[in-house]
Formats: structure tokens, C-alpha cells, sequence
């Protein structure tokens, strides 16, 4: 049992962390919090939940933050397995952010005009659930669209959207980590979770972001976890290494018939 809780990516290690967290002093936001929270000098993270599928982890995910007081955002798709209004309602009554993780340019192939009246459509279904502030795009890197480019000709706050994680919020002096590609900060396996302006230590396990996090040097922290890429038995925790490693494979290919760069 010893050997199954040291493993990186189970939600016992996903419990160490949020409680070293706590134990350094952090406070908690959400999305929609911290678009409308003034410049401090106290220590505050945002946790942002991208619910790609295995929506019963983000459940999971979400009671485990409830027990220690902890209110964080989780971005839902509308994508069948994913789309469960039970359980989006039951999150959002843990007390925690709901937001839609659209991704409607990809899927209409670069259509724009096809894409916004998609992306109406699901927002709708959505605010039929709970109430819906924020959104943030949800990333194909196999696709050449961006969704986040819908912005570029359509405004989302026509739509009663507040703010679009990647593009709304001011990462200056941030400190942004995501568990893209089953680590915290490897470019190589990040195609598009990146944000402008916001640099980042070379962390990989959640140990080091642990280890960071007791430092007391980082004051403004933003965390994107994906709770599909977490698990609890053995079984479980090896098919997701296995489909992140395949994954991780196939955004390197990506990467170099693109050119190398560091952003899709």
C-alpha cells in the first residue's frame, strides 16, 4: 500500500498537496475570485480544473478540496461521458466554480461563423445546469485551430462570460504550473497550456512543486490539474501512465513536423 501512495498522480498524493497548501499559508481562489480580487501581497493560489472525461474523478477531486475548505474551478466539456448534469450540480454544490471548457472552433473545422453558434448552443446547456461566469478553451494539439482565436472576431462577454482563463487573467507574478503531459513544467509536452508573461520553475513530480510550495517564495500561484491523469489503484494509475506516455509521444512528432517551437 506504501508503494501505491508515493506514486505521483494518485489522489493521495493530489490530498499532500493541497494540505501542503494549507499548512504554507495559501488561500484559496477561484477563477471568477480572482478576476475580481485586488492586488495583495498575501499568498493565494487559483486551482483550475480541466474535466477533459472521467468526470467521476472530478467528483472525486472536488470533495476531497470540500473537506479542507478549499473552492476551486472546474471547467466541464460538453462531450458525451463528460457533460453529466449530476454531476456538475454536485460539484457546484461542494461549493466550487463551474465553467465551460469549450472547444467549438476546433470542431467546426476553422468555421467561425459555425463555431459561435455551437458555442451558444452549449453554453445554454450549461446555464440550464448552474451558473456559468468563466470559460477557458479546451486544446486539440492535434488540430491546427486554436479555439481561443474565436476571441479574435467575436467578443465572449456579449455572451454574459466574465472571463476566458487563458486570456482574462493577470498572470503577472504568477507562478503557473500545469499537469499537461504527466509533469509540472516540461515545455516539451506542452503544446498550448501556456500562458504569456508567466514564467515558471523547471518542476516535474508534485513533490517538487511540494517542495516549491514550502519554500515561501512564491506568492501568487495558479495550478492547472486534469483530473483524468489521477487515480487511486494500482490498475487504474498504470493504463493513465501508459495513455499519457503515447500521448506524450505523438506531441513530439507534433512538435517537430512544426518546427520545434515552444507553442503550438
Amino acid at each position: 500500500m506504501r508503494e501505491v501512495a508515493e506514486r505521483d498522480f494518485t489522489f493521495a498524493k493530489y490530498e499532500r498537496l493541497c494540505h501542503t497548501l494549507r499548512e504554507s499559508g495559501y488561500g484559496f481562489l477561484t477563477v471568477i475570485d480572482y478576476m475580481g480580487q485586488p492586488p495583495s501581497e498575501s499568498k493565494h493560489v487559483v486551482m483550475r480544473h480541466d474535466v477533459d472525461r472521467k468526470v467521476a474523478n472530478a467528483l472525486r477531486m472536488a470533495r476531497i478540496e470540500n473537506e479542507m475548505e478549499i473552492r476551486s474551478t472546474y471547467y466541464f466539456r460538453k462531450a458525451r461521458g463528460t457533460f453529466e448534469p449530476d454531476v456538475i450540480r454536485e460539484v457546484s454544490d461542494l461549493g466550487h466554480e463551474i465553467g465551460y471548457h469549450y472547444e467549438v472552433l476546433t470542431r467546426s473545422r476553422g468555421d467561425y461563423d459555425k463555431a459561435i453558434h455551437l458555442f451558444e448552443e452549449e453554453l445554454s446547456a450549461f446555464r440550464a445546469v448552474c451558473d456559468v461566469r468563466t470559460i477557458c478553451m479546451h486544446s486539440r494539439p492535434e488540430r491546427r485551430w486554436d479555439n481561443r482565436d474565436l476571441w479574435k472576431k467575436y467578443d465572449f462577454q456579449a455572451y454574459g462570460i466574465e472571463a476566458e482563463a487563458y486570456l482574462s487573467l493577470d498572470y503577472g507574478q504568477a507562478i503557473y504550473l500545469s499537469d499537461s503531459g504527466r509533469n509540472w513544467n516540461t515545455r516539451r509536452y506542452k503544446l498550448r497550456d501556456e500562458v504569456d508573461g508567466c514564467d515558471a520553475p523547471e518542476v516535474n513530480t508534485t513533490d517538487d512543486v511540494m517542495a516549491l510550495i514550502r519554500t515561501g517564495r512564491v506568492k501568487r500561484l495558479v495550478l492547472v490539474v486534469h483530473p483524468n491523469r489521477w487515480s487511486e489503484g494500482a490498475l487504474e494509475w498504470g493504463v493513465s501512465l501508459l495513455s499519457d506516455t503515447v500521448i506524450n509521444m505523438g506531441k513530439s512528432v507534433i512538435r517537430l513536423m512544426r518546427g520545434g517551437g515552444t507553442n503550438a
